[in-house]
């Protein structure tokens, strides 16, 4: 009888360790873009359902891969990508192709959840502040560039595609830092870069070659990210069509906002300095270095 019990109690406290939506989807994810604070997803895990899409949205749309209703304040997601109520883990959503759309769309839907639940609101003063851009200077914007449409429809598609953009430009860079860095992440093998063979002519150290190397510091991310097209109602709204000013004060208020809730890199050595700082990818890229290292001085 206290097996017994003792077994229930295992069962118990597992399905209470996993019993969030996000348990599994949010520390790959966190991992694959670099971000260091994941807070705000676990408070949206209380506030929203995670459902798999009923069968009217897989009648008519069998490609979806993910939907939220501000109504019922739920997210849907295609059956592949749920564990039951739980949004399996990133690197199988991503597959051996290292799909990107499929997480960015995932990320674009919690953003309207996010917008619904917490800006929208003014919960934090961050939240706040981009409630009072909308109010104060968006609304009237919208509707003057974009006559027929919704300004709260706009504007929270806005925050979708941008954070679709985002996920897509994080997954941008990275593929170029493991580029420039010779490391092919689907065969998980290094090839020499003219940069490395530098540095190998030059009698660098294991432990340096070890190292994710940087090539360019380049501009910062804040000034970067930001979608040109934004979907609304089966129309394309160009973005680059109408004043910057706005549009360029909204993307910033965006980034405050996702730095402040999810603390991304902010330019491309702080992406190099958390890449080697530990993960799965540091410890694949160092141990195939250090065989062209080790190669190198054989030959010598």
């Amino acid at each position: 009888m206290m097996k017994a019990l003792m077994f229930f109690g295992v069962l118990m406290s597992s399905s209470l360790t996993l019993a969030g939506s996000f348990d599994l989807f949010l520390p790959g994810l966190a991992h694959e873009y670099y971000f260091m604070k994941t807070d705000r997803v676990r408070e949206l895990d209380h506030e929203i359902r995670v459902q798999e899409l009923g069968l009217l949205g897989q009648w008519t749309s069998p490609d979806a891969i993910a939907t939220y209703n501000d109504i019922l304040n739920t997210i849907s997601l295609n059956k592949n990508h749920l564990n039951g109520n739980v949004i399996k883990p990133v690197s199988e959503i991503l597959g051996k192709n290292i799909d990107y759309s499929k997480i960015s769309t995932i990320f674009h839907e919690m953003g309207h959840a996010e917008m619904d639940v917490f800006i929208e609101n003014s919960v934090t003063p961050e939240d706040e502040m981009i409630n009072l851009h909308y109010v104060g200077v968006m609304k009237d914007f919208y509707r003057d560039h974009f006559p027929g449409f919704s300004p709260h429809m706009v504007f929270q598609e806005h925050f979708g595609y941008y954070r679709g953009e985002l996920i897509e430009f994080f997954a941008g860079e990275i593929s170029t830092v493991l580029m420039n860095n010779g490391y092919n992440r689907f065969k998980n093998s290094c090839y020499l870069t003219p940069q490395l063979r530098k540095k190998l002519s030059d009698g660098t150290t294991l432990e340096e070659f070890r190292k994710v190397m940087l090539d360019s510091e380049g501009d910062f991310y804040r000034n970067q990210v930001g979608p040109r097209f934004i979907f609304v109602k089966g129309k394309d709204l160009d973005l680059s069509s109408v004043p910057k000013r706005e549009i360029q004060l909204t993307h910033q208020l965006f980034w405050s906002y996702h730095q402040t809730f999810y603390g991304f890199p902010i330019n491309r050595k702080d992406l190099v300095n958390r890449m080697n700082s530990s993960g799965a990818m540091r410890r694949n890229i160092s141990e195939c270095r250090t065989k062209l290292w080790n190669d190198n001085h054989r030959r010598r």
